[in-house]
């Protein structure tokens, strides 16, 4: 799992402007550095496109941030109709983040289903 580098303002203290931040943070955050790709269940690729992302657990201490987040992206199957293009369906992948505050350094994993 690669880090991300992720800016923590120190004015967000409440926990709800904080899991509003992540998940903005997270929708905005390139495709290619998302783990989404272990959540591609038909054999197809992550969509370039919208991301929605909801944070469903968030656990704060004075050296972590911890969150259970769900993402709903596109996933992209070939050739699945006559013409051979492309079909998109929505797909949905569990993560975890782990924030270390002192660095800005995040691991986001996909949870196994």
């Amino acid at each position: 799992v690669k880090p991300i580098q992720l800016q923590l303002s120190p004015t967000i203290a409440d926990r709800q402007h904080l899991a509003q931040w992540l998940a903005d943070t997270v929708q905005a955050l390139p495709i290619a550095s998302l783990p989404l790709q272990a959540c591609c269940t038909q054999g197809g690729w992550v969509k370039d496109g919208s991301l929605e992302v909801s944070v469903l657990d968030l656990k704060v201490d004075s050296q972590h941030v911890r969150a259970r987040l769900g993402i709903f992206f596109g996933e992209r199957l070939g050739g699945c109709n006559c013409h051979d293009d492309p079909v998109e369906i929505h797909a949905y992948c569990l993560c975890t983040l782990e924030l270390d505050r002192a660095s800005g350094l995040a691991e986001l994993r996909a949870e196994p289903e």
